[in-house]
């Protein structure tokens, strides 16, 4: 689940309201409460294809779902994507309410990114023994720290418990 305020429907996201992401290798669907649903879809003549679905609208649209190009290709189609329509993780550091440090740094994670990078404004549960990631952890301050200690943050079994 994501905490960091970096999404479409950044107004309603922060550590204690975060937004879940469900995906396989075809679609990826984003909700927080109250929100819309978001769809991303692998389509293999046009690559990613974003979409939006409001379950409170009354509005008539076709089949109920609304096109999002021009408002998720700002990120989905940039240079992190080598500017073609593609989904993305970002890893960054975040602050108590969720808001990005841009100056501490975020990384675009890959299958080549080590675990130690991975995660950082997102909520991670499970267990990896003795690796670290940056999972459930919070930035004090504006300055990247040099040695990052997010014991808090790993090796859980469950989600905090958001208030």
């Amino acid at each position: 689940m994501v905490f960091s305020i970096t999404s479409l429907q950044k107004h309603l996201v922060w550590p204690s309201y975060p937004r879940s992401i469900y995906f396989n290798d075809h679609v990826f669907v984003g909700y927080v409460a109250e929100g819309l649903i978001e769809l991303a879809v692998a389509d293999p003549d046009l690559g990613a294809v974003f979409c939006t679905f409001d379950p409170s609208s009354t509005v008539d649209v076709p089949n109920g779902i609304d096109l999002q190009a021009n408002r998720c290709l700002g990120c989905h189609g940039a240079a992190r994507t080598d500017g073609v329509p593609g989904f993305q993780v970002r890893s960054v550091f975040s602050d108590s309410e969720g808001v990005p440090v841009i100056c501490a740094g975020s990384k675009l994670t890959t299958y080549a990114s080590p675990l130690s990078e991975r995660w950082g404004g997102w909520y991670v549960t499970g267990s990896h023994g003795d690796q670290h990631h940056l999972g459930g952890s919070f930035l004090r301050g504006k300055k990247r720290p040099i040695d990052i200690s997010n014991s808090a943050g790993e090796n859980q079994l469950t989600l905090p418990e958001i208030t």
